[in-house]
């Protein structure tokens, strides 16, 4: 019988080198998989550290002490494109005495800082870099958005630390290359985060000015609003006191008129073969100077009855209140032979009887300012939005244009001495209109005569609503 014992010692060996060499493997991609894993960890943790740094000085310092523990390397220098003087300015270092002078380095246009130089296997790469004495080194450049260098980081070890730093023959190029563009990112990541910090603060300072100047404008306006509701109603609670005034008054002061006037009569009646012709004409001068004043008490009871509240608002029937007016002034029309004409009918809202008090005061204005033609009064009207614009056109003597707007006024009159009158007609109507929200205003026409123009609340006014 054969005796296999030597091929299964064989077999049996070779199984034990397999396992063997298996196991190392295994334990190779172990430490592979662990310093990878280091790797992730260490970035992880620079990456935690890194956002909480506050300036680029503080994240090249973190950055540089992360490097030099991470490639376990003596010494590392960061420099800093100075794009003006258009060189290397270190702004970073590790492991360099304090008494060394790290050197500025001039940009060399030869060198295409986007290859790839890992070490200083190039000559020239080590003639530039002679002043920092390195005797193995890598290099890592990195770019701005316009491809100009913008850092250079620098691992390596001088001939001394080379015996206790072998570590430099072993670095992962890719892993650094990698390791410093990452950190250039973050960088960038920091400077848009500070700048964006300062945005916020400053636009938060200046929504908190505009907020306390918005609270303080706010605040003004209320105590101005307060105040406007308390003047209001102290002017409120003044008009009706000078409205109970004027009516007791007027009240009170036309009854010794009528008494004036009526003895005054009577006195000029009894004694009228006695008088001589002085003393009847002192007693009309007192009986028309009476008569006058009671005019302008009615029509200040008027006026102050015009700038009141709470009167009815409703659709007028335009054609009633001009009936109402020319039956009212019947004698004057006829007497002067004055034709009133409503050529249409204007379809406004108001107080029914402060708007004939309106109407009544312009026609009556147009009798009396009559020329030597007969009067013609011509009531017209046309819409305008919410407004119905009406006029009242007449052929009287007309007003000169510089007293337009002076006739409005109360107590004014234009030819005293010629014309009767108290002043306050047409200050009346302006008082009632502008009470209705409206307009009046005078036009003068090149021939003769005066158009009186008004604005008034249409059917189709808010205020009816109201």
């Amino acid at each position: 019988m054969e005796d296999t014992t030597p091929n299964r010692y064989l077999e049996l060996q070779t199984q034990i080198s397999e396992s063997i060499r298996t196991q190392q493997e295994l334990i190779q991609t172990k430490n592979r998989l662990d310093d990878e894993l280091g790797r992730v960890k260490m970035q992880l943790d620079f990456g935690h550290t890194i956002l909480k740094v506050k300036n680029s000085n503080e994240f090249w310092e973190t950055t540089i002490e992360y490097l030099v523990s991470s490639f376990d390397q003596p010494q590392a220098i960061i420099y800093k494109h100075n794009k003006i003087k258009n060189n290397l300015t270190p702004i970073q270092s590790f492991g360099f005495s304090q008494e060394s002078i790290l050197p500025e380095l001039d940009i060399n246009s030869q060198f295409k800082w986007r290859e790839e130089y890992a070490n200083f296997t190039n000559k020239a790469m080590q003639l530039f870099f002679s002043d920092l004495k390195f005797t193995e080194a890598y290099i890592c450049p990195l770019f701005d958005d316009t491809a100009s260098i913008d850092y250079m980081i620098i691992i390596g070890a001088n001939d001394e630390h080379l015996r206790f730093f072998p570590s430099i023959y072993n670095i992962d190029y890719a892993y650094l290359k990698s390791f410093c563009q990452t950190a250039q990112i973050m960088l960038e990541n920091q400077i848009l985060k500070i700048a964006l910090g300062k945005k916020v603060i400053e636009r938060t300072t200046e929504l908190k000015t505009s907020n306390d100047q918005l609270q303080k404008e706010i605040s003004e306006r209320t105590n101005v609003e307060a105040a406007l509701i308390r003047n209001t109603n102290e002017l409120k609670e003044r008009n009706k006191e000078l409205e109970q005034f004027i009516n007791v008054a007027s009240h009170d002061l036309k009854s010794p008129l009528r008494q004036i006037t009526s003895f005054s009569s009577l006195l000029s009646q009894r004694n009228h073969e006695e008088l001589d012709e002085k003393s009847k004409s002192y007693l009309n001068y007192i009986i028309s100077g009476s008569s006058h004043l009671y005019s302008i008490l009615e029509d200040l009871l008027q006026y102050s009855k015009a700038t009141g509240g709470g009167e009815e608002i409703s659709l007028i029937d335009f054609k009633e209140i001009i009936n109402k007016v020319k039956n009212s002034l019947q004698s004057q029309i006829t007497k002067s032979k004055a034709s009133i004409q409503l050529i249409q009918e204007p379809k406004i809202i108001g107080n029914k009887y402060q708007l004939e008090r309106v109407f009544q005061n312009l026609i009556e204005n147009s009798i009396k300012f009559r020329s030597e033609c007969n009067p013609e009064v011509k009531i017209d009207c046309a819409y305008e939005g919410e407004f119905c614009h009406i006029t009242v056109t007449d052929n009287g003597i007309g007003i000169r244009p510089e007293y337009s707007d002076k006739v409005f006024d109360i107590f004014h009159r234009l030819e005293p001495k010629k014309y009767d009158g108290t002043g306050l007609g047409l200050a009346i109507v302006k008082k009632i209109v502008e009470k209705h929200e409206g307009k009046i205003w005078i036009d003068n026409p090149e021939d003769s005569g005066t158009i009186i123009n008004l604005l008034l609340p249409n059917h189709n006014h808010a205020l009816l609503s109201s």
